[in-house]
């Protein structure tokens, strides 16, 4: 038990000991805490690393975690008019969900257990008021994250209550018939108590929408109608005193889908898939008296997941309805410590260990409607853990290699071991250069290993492989001036195993370790964050292919650009932000391409023009292009429309 002895061995100074003076100098030096599980500067990080900011995510108008990864290099994120994930380096398989971007919020693992979800959307259980940033880490992760950080790292971290020092109301009506609301109050007192509360909700009734598919008398000449709302909440709430942090967070979500999938019946009464996240977590972080650093925590997750799913046994002229519903939930735990240590003047080491146990995991299907029938009903668990290593060794003043591995341990495949290496060489004073090479891995989740319905479509495979990338980078950061940057990164990176659906000799769909893929790229970047401006642009390239038979991927656009400009119109008071995002051809299931497209986001931000209020005008999709996103195995049709020109408008009060 690493994670719990941990913090018995070292002789403790508290952060809170720090002086005021010293703890804002270096608040202001820009620094990642996700890449190496500590704080350090972005060109010491062992990784290609961007950084958004509370600050960018008010000049934008961004309401979303997926519309904030809209404007980073080397993602793109798809929508099917349920869900939204984001696709790293031109990798995102249709049906994906986002399962090899490890998402954390604060440290705390959002990927459930049962699917590995990294939806972007508002599944997410937070609001974006309440971040402070974001941190996009791309490249292999596993060596300090184990399991599901095969292509990236997003890290959420949430402000804390002194980034408050107060209250604030927030009122967001929009297109589609949109209204929400979001309301938080923090702060930190003089006996070191700290304290953030906060909550939210939205709801949306969405829009009607044409599918040329069902373009037929019988199927309301392909318009699906009210078929579109949704709502959400979100709830977080923090307490720290001194070294131990108390944080609590739940948000739902349900969302009906007009598209038919999974082959529902199209424009019938409403199909809707329903999630909930919630978390719990105790934390306790120290300072050694050696200048090191402890951080130890427990938490314990849930998640829980059903949907309506309205089927027509008949034909389309007599109409024969059958619910179906779909149902699944996981509850567990997981404990994790790690020290972070300065030894013999040039070496920086982290060592730790984690453990999870996931003593629940339920599915269960049945038909409802006109009688009831149980289709499936499993519950399963599984407990796992690792223990990892890195050093960080400074060998000459311009020169550091960080080298780490870790080992991870399942009841299903046994160990699996990777490691990470990286050269960083610093030329000038404001170049960077790093090679770096790293694995990862990511387990088989619950659905894949243990779904059986009985022999009606699907069956449980014997067993699995965990999936396995090896990527090789290389990264030149280059300083231009006062807060002025560029980056341009190649990379090649193979994934194997990668599991897959396959039919057996009876005709039932079985999980197994089929695929493999070659993804190799190059990017280019260039931010600016002078007093009057905000900017980021990024152009990259990525050519995914199968490796057995050299296709190029569906849904991995060979080209990406971005640019993102926010001038100052009145200093302090009255910002511009425009988002200009450019997305290649690529295709989908069927093999249909789906042509290039560029979309316009355009935000005014009023700030403070009457003391405490915020107001903020978003139209997206300025130029009402008509573009399209990749369908998933589950949706007939070619590609998804997406939305035309739309509005916001947000309102917020600061007391």
């Amino acid at each position: 038990m690493i994670c719990l002895i941990l913090p018995l061995l070292i002789a403790p100074v508290s952060a809170s000991e720090l002086s005021e003076e010293e703890s804002l100098l270096f608040s202001k030096i820009p620094v990642v805490t996700g890449a190496s599980k500590h704080e350090q500067r972005v060109s010491e990080a062992p990784a290609s690393v961007t950084i958004v900011t509370a600050e960018q995510i008010q000049r934008f108008g961004w309401r979303t975690v997926g519309e904030i990864l809209d404007g980073v290099r080397s993602i793109h994120v798809t929508r099917d008019r349920n869900y939204a994930f984001a696709g790293v380096r031109g990798f995102s398989p249709p049906s994906a969900y986002g399962e090899r971007t490890l998402l954390l919020l604060d440290g705390f693992r959002l990927n459930n257990p049962l699917y590995d979800g990294g939806n972007v959307d508002r599944n997410i259980p937070i609001d974006v008021d309440d971040i402070d940033r974001i941190e996009i880490i791309l490249g292999p992760g596993s060596a300090l994250y184990g399991t599901n950080a095969v292509l990236g790292v997003v890290n959420i971290i949430t402000r804390r209550g002194r980034d408050l020092a107060g209250g604030s109301v927030t009122l967001e009506g929009g297109s589609y018939n949109t209204m929400g609301g979001h309301t938080s109050w923090g702060n930190r007192f003089d006996n070191d108590l700290e304290v953030l509360i906060a909550a939210g909700g939205r709801w949306s009734e969405g829009q009607d929408h044409y599918y040329a598919l069902y373009d037929d008398p019988l199927t309301n000449n392909g318009l699906a109608e009210d078929l579109d709302a949704e709502w959400d909440f979100d709830t977080l709430a923090k307490v720290g005193f001194r070294d131990l942090q108390l944080q609590v967070f739940l948000g739902a979500r349900e969302k009906e889908f007009p598209t038919g999938a999974f082959e529902t019946h199209f424009n019938g009464q409403r199909s809707f898939t329903n999630e909930t996240n919630g978390g719990l977590s105790v934390s306790f972080d120290r300072t050694t008296p050696s200048g090191g650093t402890l951080h130890s925590a427990v938490q314990m997750q849930y998640y829980d997941y059903f949907g309506d799913y309205m089927y027509n046994w008949g034909d389309a002229e007599n109409v024969d309805l059958i619910a179906n519903h779909d149902e699944s939930d996981s509850l567990g735990w997981g404990a994790e410590s790690h020290i972070t240590q300065p030894l013999f003047d040039s070496h920086h080491v982290t060592v730790g260990a984690e453990v999870r146990h996931i003593f629940r995991m339920t599915q269960s299907n049945e038909d409802v409607l006109p009688d009831p029938v149980v289709n499936m009903d499993l519950d399963n668990s599984t407990i796992y853990g690792g223990v990892y290593l890195q050093d960080e060794w400074k060998m000459v003043d311009a020169v550091s290699v960080t080298s780490g591995v870790r080992a991870d341990i399942y009841p299903d495949f046994g160990l699996t071991i990777n490691p990470r290496l990286a050269l960083l060489v610093d030329p000038t004073s404001t170049t960077t250069l790093k090679l770096l090479y790293g694995t990862a891995f990511r387990a088989p989740n619950g659905y894949e290993r243990f779904y059986d319905d009985g022999g009606w479509f699907n069956k449980a495979p014997d067993s699995l492989d965990p999936e396995k990338i090896r990527t090789a980078e290389g990264v030149v950061e280059q300083g231009l001036g006062l807060n002025w940057s560029a980056v341009a990164t190649v990379y090649h990176s193979t994934m194997t195993d990668l599991i897959s659906t396959r039919l057996d000799d009876e005709g039932l769909a079985v999980f197994d370790n089929i695929d493999s893929v070659r993804n190799m790229g190059a990017e280019l970047g260039a931010e600016g964050h002078p007093a009057w401006l905000e900017t980021r642009g990024s152009l990259s390239l990525h050519d995914v292919r199968d490796t057995t038979t050299n296709d190029v991927l569906h849904n991995a656009p060979l080209i990406l650009g971005k640019a993102l400009v926010s001038p100052a119109v009145v200093p302090n008071h009255v910002f511009l932000g425009m988002e200009l995002i450019a997305i290649g051809s690529r295709t989908d299931p069927s093999g249909v391409a789906l042509g290039p497209h560029a979309i316009v986001n355009a935000n005014l931000l009023t700030r403070d023009l009457i003391d405490g209020l915020q107001l903020a005008f978003m139209a997206r999709n300025l130029l009402g292009t008509s573009y399209r996103h990749t369908a998933g195995y589950e949706i007939a049709q070619a590609g998804i429309e997406q939305d035309g020109r739309n509005y916001r408008l947000t309102a917020s009060y600061r007391f």
